[in-house]
C-alpha cells in the first residue's frame, strides 16, 4: 500500500477515474468534455457542446428543433384559446388536436430527414414508419369525417 501514489488527472481536468488512457469526467470551464479529454472545441464530425457547455454531445441525438417544435406548439395552443374568446362556436379540443397535427408532421418530416442526413439507417427506418402511420391514420380520419360526420350534419 505504501507505493499507492496519486496520478494528476491532467491539463483542464476537474475529476478522473483511474482508467488507462482518457479518463476525466468533468472538465474545468470553458473546457469539454470529449471520450475522456478536456477539450477546447469539440473535435468530432457532428458533435457540438451541450446546453450546459460541459461535454460534447451528438448532434442526431439531441437535435436543437425539439425547443422550436414546442415554442410553436405552445403558440398554437394559445391561438386556439384566442380564437375561442373571438369567435364562440370554436371548439378547443379539436382545433389543438388539429393544429398540433400539423406541427407532428413537421416534427416526424424533420427527424427523417436528420436521419438521412446523417445517414443513420436504423433510425431512418422508425422514423419513416412513423411518418407513414402519421400519414395514414390522417388520412383514415379524413375519410370519417367526410363519410360519417358530414353526413350526420347534413
Amino acid at each position: 500500500m505504501s507505493s499507492l501514489k496519486c496520478l494528476d488527472c491532467g491539463s483542464n481536468c476537474k475529476k478522473c477515474g483511474t482508467m488507462e488512457g482518457p479518463s476525466c469526467f468533468e472538465c474545468f470551464p470553458p473546457y469539454l468534455l470529449e471520450d475522456g479529454e478536456c477539450v477546447a472545441k469539440c473535435t468530432k464530425p457532428g458533435f457540438r457542446p451541450n446546453l450546459k457547455r460541459t461535454l460534447c454531445v451528438d448532434k442526431m441525438e439531441f437535435p436543437d428543433i425539439g425547443p422550436i417544435f414546442s415554442i410553436i406548439s405552445g403558440i398554437m395552443v394559445i391561438t386556439v384559446f384566442i380564437a375561442k374568446k373571438l369567435k364562440k362556436e370554436t371548439e378547443r379540443i379539436p382545433s389543438i388536436i388539429a393544429l398540433l397535427g400539423v406541427i407532428q408532421f413537421f416534427a416526424i418530416a424533420f427527424q427523417v430527414f436528420l436521419c438521412a442526413y446523417y445517414k443513420n439507417q436504423k433510425y431512418l427506418i422508425f422514423s419513416l414508419i412513423a411518418f407513414l402511420i402519421l400519414i395514414g391514420i390522417n388520412i383514415q380520419n379524413a375519410w370519417y369525417i367526410n363519410t360519417n360526420v358530414r353526413a350526420q350534419d347534413a
